[in-house]
Order: C-alpha cells, then sequence, then structure tokens
C-alpha cells in the first residue's frame, strides 16, 4: 500500500497524466533547474551526493543549508496535514 497521494494517482489516470505534463513542464524551467544545481552542487561538497547515506541538504529559513533524511525535508515543505 502507498501514501494516499500514490493511491489516488494509480486511480485517478486523467489526474495522474495531468500531473505529469505540469511536473515535466515545471522541470524545464530556469528556476527549477538552477535550483536543483545549486542543490546537487551543495551535495557534492559535502561528500553526501550519491552515497547512500540517505541523507537530503535543504535550505533553512535563514538561508543556511541542514543535511536531513529526504522525509523530514519533505514534510517541513508543505502543508499541515489534517
Amino acid at each position: 500500500m502507498g501514501s494516499q497521494s500514490t493511491n489516488y494517482y494509480n486511480s485517478h489516470p486523467d489526474a495522474k497524466k495531468k500531473k505529469q505534463e505540469y511536473q515535466a513542464k515545471r522541470n524545464k524551467t530556469k528556476e527549477e533547474k538552477l535550483n536543483i544545481a545549486e542543490h546537487t552542487r551543495v551535495s557534492r561538497k559535502k561528500g553526501t551526493y550519491g552515497n547512500g547515506d540517505n541523507k537530503d541538504w535543504s535550505k533553512t529559513s535563514k538561508g543556511g543549508w541542514i543535511s536531513e533524511s529526504p522525509s523530514k525535508n519533505r514534510a517541513r515543505n508543505r502543508g499541515k496535514a489534517k
């Protein structure tokens, strides 16, 4: 069993297609490419890129960088759970 969003998109192919089209368009923007490049650059510099430690480097609200698990990073950067 997957997450709620995974289950939703698996059971609603039209919504899944729309989301994939939007995401593909978003990933091609200059802003997003620069953002990805910046995060990759920091991760390589810190030595965590591709080493399997299951850590992400994310920006703090003050502009610094912090190492944390991907789930903590994604949980903090979304709306509150209902």
